[in-house]
């Protein structure tokens, strides 16, 4: 009995079946053969089949206990199921409603007699009230507040129909119909550029989500244990490469229960743990893909990841080396290597992984980013110039805060060439992209400074700066500077203080303050 019900968790129907009817030839009347039986024909769309198990699982429960109560309400619960899955909605919503009477406060059954009602027609505020109560019941599920979004769009409550979709995606981002629908809501009320935004996120997620079905449906199809577990562990990879890192974790799981010797399921469940910052469950399973298949690459690069994420550099180093080695076409760990030498301040070896990513992958703008960062970090800045220039040059122009950010390293290249109008258009590019970067900001307005130049806008600059980042002392420094080169010892006391407030052992800024107090002194 307890195989069959693993066997019916990893969805194994074939196998779960043959197990549940093996028990019943040893014990005909054995609790659970029959519901065991039914879930696994639905499983199979054997809805016919699924009913007549139920049926009998429910004519000879006797008892009234209250465990076995609640059991009886989730047999229920799954002829109504069946009956839903054969459109014979009014029988549906019977069983459910017999399901709520034995067990009243179950979140799933309100959820999918309203579901039942709603595909009935026209009575909304019942579907309403089912869907309140399966969320009052269950905060956390997400296809409850999908089905009140749509019960509230029945209503033409547009308000709160947009509300409940936006709860259902923050609580699942691959709900698309929710996405579909909230863009169809904002149209309704009027919001053409909110409903266009997530009318392209519908049209991204239902090619994901479409891929995902695909999959789903070859696994149904499959009679082979092994192939099934292979498909399941590509399902979880789509699941991971969405960010739905608890959904991964299911199918991996299922994956690993068909096939245990499976050396990509996992690496596959480790690196979904690592997302989710369950760092020696993450380990534990890519070591155990290694010990499965010594020669797995992902595993060795997920190990890296994972320790980068703990901060052990030397580890992650040491993973990411050694799944190169086996494998050296990889940008990306070619990437992360580069990354890890630039934060050991290596800038030579930084330089030189970055040349081998760019070799597998030259269309990378952020490769040639890094390469740039790693050859200005070695003042080799007519190449890093190149570099950057190259990035900026691949860039989608959408990307603005990466656009931004190495508009403002090409700025300080051209800056410490000394090519201070390049450097001026290089930073005026880079706040244009992201008007928040407050680095940026401050730079120009520093150059302008040292250029003694529009003395108002670098003022009005590094005030904006400061808005963003007020704990950054260089900045109210940096306006202490402009305001002193035009004399006003008052103001540039007040920001100096600032300053001195944040780093009260600056000794520059002590002596900055000595400074403006002897010109305070001669001017009274």
């Amino acid at each position: 009995m307890a195989l069959a019900k693993i066997y019916l968790q990893i969805e194994a129907f074939n196998l779960a079946i043959d197990q549940y009817q093996k028990v019943r030839s040893i014990d005909p009347y054995h609790p659970n053969v029959d519901y065991g039986l039914g879930l696994a024909y639905s499983g199979q769309s054997k809805f016919d089949l699924a009913i007549e198990s139920l049926h009998r699982e429910l004519n000879t429960r006797q008892s009234n206990t209250k465990s076995d109560i609640k059991s009886k309400a989730h047999i229920y619960a799954a002829l109504g199921s069946a009956y839903a899955s054969l459109y014979q909605y009014e029988k549906s919503k019977t069983a459910y409603e017999q399901a709520l009477n034995l067990f009243p406060d179950d979140a799933m059954i309100h959820h999918q007699l309203g579901n039942i009602i709603s595909k009935q027609g026209n009575r909304p505020q019942l579907v309403i009230e089912h869907q309140q109560r399966a969320i009052l019941l269950e905060p956390r599920l997400a296809s409850a507040h999908l089905q009140l979004g749509l019960a509230y769009a029945k209503t033409q409550n547009w308000p709160s129909a947009i509300t409940a979709y936006k709860q259902a995606i923050e609580l699942d981002s691959g709900l698309v119909e929710a996405e579909y629908n909230l863009a169809q809501a904002y149209f309704r009320q009027g919001a053409p550029d909110k409903a266009e935004i997530h009318l392209r996120s519908f049209q991204n997620k239902k090619k994901q989500s479409d891929q995902i079905a695909r999959l789903k449906g070859a696994f149904q199809r499959s009679n082979d244990q092994k192939q099934k577990a292979q498909i399941s562990a590509n399902i979880g990879r789509a699941y991971l490469k969405n960010n739905q890192y608890k959904t991964a974790i299911q199918y991996y799981q299922k994956s690993i229960g068909l096939d245990p010797q499976l050396p990509i399921a996992y690496s596959g469940i480790g690196l979904a743990y690592a997302m989710l910052n369950r760092y020696e469950l993450a380990i534990f399973n890519q070591k155990k893909a290694l010990n499965l298949q010594p020669d797995l690459t992902e595993a060795l690069s997920s190990l890296g990841l994972i320790y980068l994420k703990q901060n052990k550099i030397d580890l992650a180093l040491s993973a990411y080396q050694q799944s190169i080695k086996l494998k050296p076409g990889v940008a990306d760990v070619q990437r992360q290597i580069g990354l890890i030498y630039i934060s050991q301040q290596s800038y030579a070896q930084a330089e030189v992984a970055f040349k081998k990513a760019l070799d597998i992958d030259p269309s990378s703008a952020d490769n040639y980013h890094n390469l740039g960062l790693s050859l200005a970090y070695q003042d080799k800045m007519k190449s890093a110039i190149d570099s950057y220039l190259e990035s900026i040059k691949l860039r989608s122009s959408s990307e603005n805060r990466s656009l931004a950010e190495t508009y403002f390293l090409l700025a300080e290249a051209y800056n410490h060439s000394s090519n201070k109008i390049a450097a001026e258009k290089a930073y005026i590019q880079a706040i244009e992209m992201d008007d928040s970067l407050a680095k940026g900001l401050h730079a120009l307005a520093r150059l302008y400074g040292q250029k003694k130049e529009q003395p108002e806008r670098a003022i009005y600059l590094v005030k904006q700066a400061i808005k963003i980042e007020p704990e950054k002392a260089e900045y109210h420094n940096t306006l202490a500077l402009l305001y002193y080169q035009l004399e006003s010892y008052n103001l540039a006391q007040e920001a100096l203080q600032a300053a001195l407030a944040i780093e009260p052992e600056n000794q520059s800024y002590q002596i900055g303050i000595e400074k403006i107090t002897e010109k305070l002194a001669k001017s009274q």
